[in-house]
């Protein structure tokens, strides 16, 4: 075999594989367009369909339910919310036991709670200063009426006195 003949075939079967290659990258940028446009179609589908049912929103707006505005209207597919301070103050308090137990609550079991970083900003603007804070009873008036949640503390701090 010549030089030149083996050329050619080495030639040859390059070229059927860049060939073949090519072909196979064809074939595979259809797929993805074909799947990009059955996304969107998904996309469209679950965009018309009603998050929650009409009698769904019945049973949340009534006044027995345990859930606040803001966490209602979260169900409801809005995408951002201005939580009160009640909402905050009892996301702190489930979330002060466990943060995992918080982020499982709000991310498996689907409850509308504020994020882990609206609770630090809350808790990093919150000062307690010596004194009558107005913001806890802020809170205090802001909290359920039943006997259970009307339970407060008080705490004290010692301090030394420098006799000079």
């Amino acid at each position: 075999m010549t030089f030149k003949v083996a050329t050619q075939l080495l030639f040859t079967g390059y070229y059927k594989s860049i060939k073949e290659y090519k072909l196979a990258n064809i074939r595979q940028k259809r797929k993805i367009k074909e799947l990009k446009i059955q996304v969107n179609m998904l996309k469209d589908e679950l965009k018309k369909r009603p998050k929650l049912g009409v009698g769904t929103k019945k049973i949340l707006s009534t006044e027995k339910t345990s859930l606040s505005k803001a966490q209602i209207a979260k169900l409801e597919g809005k995408k951002r919310v201005s939580w009160t301070n009640k909402d905050i103050v009892r996301a702190l308090s489930m979330r002060s036991f466990s943060l995992k137990a918080y982020e499982t609550a709000r991310k498996k079991l689907g409850l509308p709670l504020p994020c882990p970083r609206t609770l630090r900003v809350y808790a990093k603007n919150f000062t307690c200063a010596p004194g009558i804070s107005k913001k806890i009873l802020q809170i205090l008036g802001e909290r359920d009426t039943d006997s259970f949640s009307k339970v407060c503390g008080i705490s004290f701090d010692e301090m030394s006195i420098d006799s000079r």
